[in-house]
């Protein structure tokens, strides 16, 4: 190894000092280059520098809001709250003919369609077996899955009746399954009168929603769900309508 000479040794430590300094601004360039880069945006990939120039920045709001977050759902029969079976019953051991949904809708202002409904209330209100007023009410909650014939039953003295059985019976089948009647009348109906609003269907759901029996609950708090979102519409429209 070659030793150097005194003469060159500060030529030596200059060049040495010129290439740090070199090496120094180098490195503080790109230290800058650095700090000044854009943040990506959240969601997208960093290394595409495309989809971050086309694709608008959101808001917070629009980050924790979804559209499906403000769509109405049903409570009652609702497959992803509860399993919902279909509705079957045993059209020979009622003690009428069993008509169609369809046929109920297309004749809700027949005089058939009357005394049909009539052989259906007093067939609600004998006395019977367990099995065959369940059977009477599966049939009754089939036709009724429908706005014009919901219309027509709730604001009519089936309420009545229906609210009867509900206090009454002991049966925790039949009291689920006038539940569900309950809801379904009130989750497809577009008008009802104040009639039921003062025949005590809210205090009979929140009465029953005290039942022992767990799917009893269920089912009331659904049908009463149910009740207390149509009152929240109603309320709704009678504000726009003030406002107006």
């Amino acid at each position: 190894m070659e030793t150097l000479k005194n003469d060159e040794i500060p030529m030596f430590k200059k060049q040495l000092n010129e290439i740090k300094d070199k090496s120094a601004t180098k490195a503080g360039k790109e230290q800058y280059k650095t700090t000044e880069k854009e943040e990506p945006i959240l969601g997208l990939d960093p290394n595409n520098k495309d989809n971050q120039s086309k694709v608008p920045l959101k808001t917070i709001d629009q980050l924790l809001i979804h559209n499906s977050d403000t769509a109405v759902k049903p409570i009652i029969g609702n497959k992803d709250i509860e399993k919902h079976g279909e509705l079957v019953f045993n059209a020979q051991l009622l003690p009428f003919e069993a008509w169609n949904s369809e046929m109920v809708s297309t004749k809700i202002d027949s005089p058939a369609l009357e005394t049909h409904l009539h052989d259906v209330y007093n067939s609600m209100g004998v006395s019977s077996t367990v099995n065959d007023k369940l059977n009477v009410l599966i049939y009754f909650e089939s036709i009724i899955l429908n706005s014009n014939v919901a219309n027509r039953l709730i604001n009519s003295a089936f309420i009545s009746i229906l609210l009867k059985l509900l206090k009454n019976v002991k049966s925790p089948h039949l009291k689920m399954r006038l539940c569900s009647i309950l809801g379904q009348l009130v989750r497809h109906s577009t008008v009802i009168g104040n009639d039921v609003a003062e025949s005590g269907l809210f205090q009979a759901l929140v009465d029953t929603v005290k039942d022992k029996n767990e799917k009893v609950r269920r089912k009331a708090v659904a049908s009463l769900g149910e009740l207390m979102f149509y009152a929240a519409t109603q309320l709704d429209d009678e504000s726009a309508e003030g406002g107006a």
